[in-house]
């Protein structure tokens, strides 16, 4: 902490990628101005005019994922901290034998051969399955073959995937915390239970480690699937305050105002 405050007190200008990271930086006794400059990806190739709709039909039938059916995903590291396991024993607990429902996992890490247990263990092998690392050139139409984004990690500082899940018309089941707050935006309405924020391009969840909330969530989201795709269109938008043109706009804004100091 005495480092961090140290740093940023001599520089002359400071930049976090959340509002997380400003907090932290409070805490490290930091007073200056923080400018919030969120970390980016080219999410052009996840837009759905530049995704094939070809290689998207080849993926569906690749996955097995037909006409009718409800397709979740999951892209990211396979880490403990991202809570994939809660998300496969919620999913085997409200789903397991209706083949309707699919939640694919893309990534690797060192929970692989913990979920790969799990799911034999619960017996939805059919039914969600790990898919590996897919090269990132080779990702948007995994996104587009499916109908909703859903994470429970409770530690995200800005999540890459769930941008490029946003930017690709997926509405998104997430919690609430920062991190996928600043994604999300504060557009929101309370729930009548108080315990999810209904969004423009989604759901947060204030207690999703608990199995019921999570399953109202879902509920909640399948009995509006008429308004996917007015959501999905909010999550393009909301996507586009983190493209690279924003960010290079706010970028060239900072160092504006430093060489004017010169």
């Amino acid at each position: 902490h005495v480092y961090f405050r140290k740093v940023a007190n001599k520089a002359t200008e400071i930049i976090g990628p959340s509002l997380k990271v400003v907090e932290f930086l409070r805490r490290c006794g930091v007073e200056r101005h923080i400018n919030i400059i969120p970390n980016t990806v080219d999410l052009s190739d996840f837009m759905p005019e530049n995704v094939s709709r070809d290689d998207v039909a080849a993926i569906r039938t690749k996955l097995g994922i037909r006409d009718g059916d409800t397709a979740m995903c999951f892209v990211g590291r396979l880490g403990k901290e991202k809570s994939i396991d809660v998300l496969v024993e919620f999913f085997a607990a409200h789903f397991r034998g209706d083949d309707a429902y699919k939640l694919f996992i893309i990534g690797d890490g060192p929970e692989k051969e913990n979920l790969e247990r799990q799911i034999v263990r619960l017996g939805v092998g059919a039914q969600v399955r790990l898919l590996g690392r897919i090269e990132h050139q080779f990702l948007p139409p995994y996104y587009h073959a499916c109908d909703l984004f859903t994470t429970a990690s409770l530690s995200e500082m800005n999540s890459i995937s769930m941008l490029e899940a946003m930017a690709s018309g997926l509405p998104v089941i997430c919690s609430e915390i920062r991190g996928n707050t600043d994604l999300m935006g504060d557009s929101w309405t309370l729930s009548a239970d108080r315990k999810r924020k209904l969004c423009p391009g989604g759901v947060m969840l204030s207690q999703l480690q608990d199995a019921d909330v999570w399953a109202e969530a879902l509920e909640d989201m399948l009995s509006r699937k008429n308004c996917w795709k007015e959501m999905g269109e909010a999550c393009i938008q909301r996507s586009q305050e983190f493209s690279l043109d924003t960010v290079e706009k706010k970028m060239r804004e900072i160092y504006g105002r430093f060489a004017e100091m010169e």
